[in-house]
């Protein structure tokens, strides 16, 4: 709701995101979404989907051997249940 009721413009979206630690083209599809609709669950579906591509990014075209690259995809599954 903020982005899409302060910011009015592409530009002023990424003039701002530079400040921030998310990578543009999330923020980007977001304010693309907050144009069209108000619904979680479609935004939730973006998320989902470049999520995806990040780990199909990275299977298909990191320089690292079949077992760095499922190590690596195993990492990035299981940390968002890491407690400390």
């Amino acid at each position: 709701m903020g982005i899409r009721v302060h910011i009015k413009t592409l530009g002023a979206l990424l003039r701002y995101v530079q400040y921030e630690s998310h990578p543009y083209i999330l923020v980007t599809c977001f304010y693309g979404h907050s144009r069209f609709t108000v619904s979680l669950v479609a935004l939730k579906c973006i998320a989902a989907v470049v999520g995806a591509v990040i780990y199909l990014v990275l299977a298909l075209w990191s320089p690292f051997s079949r077992l760095e690259k499922a190590l690596a995809l195993l990492v990035a599954l299981l940390s968002p249940f890491d407690t400390q």
